[in-house]
């Protein structure tokens, strides 16, 4: 099957109402670690859960597991691409139990391999529920990756698709794009200090230093960094070295801050250390300096 004929299959595979049809085939899930990959657009999550679905003993999803069950909503549906701070309200899981987690389970077990002992999962809404995600899938551990807001506001300015979703924007304002990260960013902070297990990450250390982070990583799973864990007797990849296919680019893994950084105005600069600044200042955040970086000679995927 080539892969626009996949896409296609897997896209007529996410509709919504052909999803309940196909729970029946849908199986008990009980692995020994849930691993939810979180963070907001832009930031590195596809990356990260890519890696972590290939090691050895780990599964992943062929796409965002709240694409992939009718339980979960997503802003896109409400006509907002990559801006879910715009409905903020309706994307919770109040009222939801262990009937919502269970069917979400049978869902994703379509999708899941069945032989892999630690389950990956991301959705970058994943971050509003972690409470619910934590409360009803055992053994859940939480991985936030952070990324700078000025490349990760510009990233969503110009990778959101504002043509599929009927969104009123032809293009979202950068201020806009801006409180998009800060408020993932707080939504990730109000809940941390109540979740058992919860590891922040830094894009910019996972790109420039991915050998020790994976380290830490499994450090923080319980796994050995040696393999996929000592007990599946594996070696795990040199995941630094590796070529990866995200959002169709194929690439080692590559800081690509500064490609964000070229295309900010020093007015967009202006904006987002204003309407961010909060949550700049909490993780270290300084301005960009226009017209000191080089263009990046290499791609890279985030």
């Amino acid at each position: 099957m080539t892969r626009k004929m996949h896409n296609a299959a897997l896209g007529l595979l996410m509709k919504k109402p052909l999803q309940g049809l196909l729970l029946p085939l849908g199986r008990p899930l009980n692995p020994e670690k849930w691993i939810f990959v979180v963070g907001c657009y832009d930031s590195g999550t596809t990356l990260l859960a890519t890696i972590l679905g290939h090691l050895p003993g780990f599964g992943g999803l062929p796409n965002e597991g709240q694409f992939l069950t009718d339980m979960l909503p997503y802003p896109e549906t409400h006509g907002w691409p990559r801006m879910f701070c715009q409905c903020l309200d309706k994307l919770g899981m109040n009222g939801a139990g262990e009937a919502e987690a269970e069917r979400i389970r049978r869902q994703w077990s379509i999708w899941y391999p069945k032989d892999a002992r630690y389950l990956v999962e991301k959705s970058i809404t994943g971050m509003i529920r972690m409470e619910f995600l934590q409360k009803h899938f055992p053994n859940a551990y939480f991985i936030h990756i952070i990324r700078d807001g000025y490349a990760v506001a510009k990233g969503i300015q110009r990778n959101a698709n504002m043509t599929r979703w009927g969104t009123p924007y032809d293009e979202y304002p950068i201020e806009m794009c801006a409180r998009q990260w800060l408020v993932a960013d707080d939504v990730a902070t109000e809940q941390a200090g109540r979740l058992e297990h919860y590891l922040p990450v830094y894009y910019e250390d996972f790109a420039e230093n991915t050998g020790k982070s994976m380290r830490r990583i499994m450090e923080f799973l319980g796994i050995e960094s040696n393999g996929a864990g000592a007990e599946s007797g594996t070696e795990c990849p040199d995941v630094g070295s590796e070529v990866w296919r995200v959002h169709g680019m194929r690439s080692t893994i590559v800081n690509m801050n500064d490609r964000e950084y070229r295309l900010l105005s020093e007015q967009d600069v202006e904006i987002i250390g204003e309407v961010a600044r909060e949550g700049l200042e909490r993780h270290g955040y300084a301005p960009p300096e226009p017209g000191v970086r080089e263009p990046l000679e290499t791609g890279g995927v985030a």
